[in-house]
């Protein structure tokens, strides 16, 4: 008795790991977050550098840097696929800025997402970006409703360079 319940359990278990992964899948939708093929993925007039150590090096990670203008509005974004089944998506992502960026506007940068009802993160939609090398992670996430959901950042003008790396998906099934 106590073996066919073991079983049972253990049946069980391995049936609703398998219907949680297959509903999941196990990638993520942004292409090319991690900078590494370039711009690709991207509509973007920033440049690929490499970071080490919080300074721009040759042979360090590649990262998205957008240097600020003084009076223009900078962007960038990506418009991906969703895979059927997928309710929720959120969009987690690294930023951090140069030692002497500063920004003209109380709300230096607006992180959007479109194809659905957007819910932003405090910390980005309309807060101060404030100076730090240090990596800061931020999300912004959305009810997926569409077959195709966007993300763009716009950048206020300001002096400075701010970095970006690691924009990675997370789903949720409906």
């Amino acid at each position: 008795m106590n073996t066919i319940k073991r079983i049972g359990l253990g049946c069980f278990i391995m049936m609703f790991a398998a219907q949680l992964f297959a509903q999941m899948p196990q990638f993520n939708l942004v292409e090319n977050g991690d900078f590494t093929k370039g711009k690709a993925g991207w509509e973007t007039k920033g440049k690929i550098v490499k970071l080490k150590e919080g300074k721009e090096a040759t042979d360090g990670d590649p990262a998205l840097m957008i240097e600020l203008d003084k009076k223009k509005e900078q962007t960038f974004s990506q418009l991906f696929k969703i895979p059927k089944g997928v309710g929720f998506i959120k969009i987690r992502f690294q930023v951090r800025t140069s030692d002497d960026f500063e920004m003209a506007s109380s709300q230096p940068m607006e992180v959007t997402m479109w194809g659905g009802n957007a819910h932003f993160d405090a910390l980005v939609h309309h807060e101060k970006l404030e100076r730090s090398t240090e990596w800061q992670e931020r999300w912004v996430s959305t009810d997926a409703t569409t077959e195709k959901v966007g993300i763009q950042v716009t950048l206020k003008p300001g002096k400075g360079k701010v970095y970006f790396d690691n924009f990675v998906s997370e789903i949720k099934a409906n």
